[in-house]
């Protein structure tokens, strides 16, 4: 498989934006486990329709406008990252092991942009507040798969244009 660098960007960008995308339901997802657990209460909000839906909506606004511009710039850190795996892996063939190299390199990502983002946010190192864990589980799982398919979307259109122009891989 080539590895150009306008995949590279297509790749990176498309990561991005499946993980912005992915955002709203990873909120969905957190608020629902912290109210099983009854995290700072919000069990009794959520027992009134209206509590539930202005939960979610804060919820997800919140996220939105605090998540995309730090996403942003976990995107340029683990770009280099991702560039040097894209390089190491050209010559390879085998899809599942890309996949599974860029699930790991999202989840790693994930997992650094959590730790630096629940730092600045709270304020401290400390992260086993069980509202930061979680943030942290379901957004770093949330970037492990929008990288796996970022990378799925774009190394699927890079095949098909070689297939096309009978370049073969």
């Amino acid at each position: 498989m080539a590895f150009t660098g306008r995949e590279f960007f297509d790749g990176a960008f498309a990561a991005w934006g499946c993980f912005v995308i992915l955002i709203a339901p990873a909120t969905v997802i957190y608020v629902i486990i912290m109210s099983a657990l009854d995290i700072q209460g919000l069990s009794s909000y959520l027992m009134q329709f209206p509590g539930v839906l202005a939960i979610f909506v804060v919820a997800i606004i919140s996220a939105y406008f605090f998540l995309v511009p730090w996403t942003f710039a976990g995107l340029l850190v683990g770009a280099a990252v991702a560039y040097g795996l894209g390089l190491s892996l050209r010559r390879t063939r085998n899809l599942p092991l890309h996949v599974t190299l860029f699930a790991i390199l999202g989840l790693v990502v994930g997992v650094a942009t959590s730790t630096v983002g629940a730092t600045f946010y709270t304020g401290t190192a400390s992260l086993v507040s069980p509202i930061t864990l979680g943030a942290m589980v379901i957004y770093s799982l949330g970037t492990a798969v929008a990288v796996a398919l970022g990378w799925l979307f774009t190394a699927s259109k890079a095949l098909l244009a070689d297939a096309r122009e009978g370049r073969g891989t």
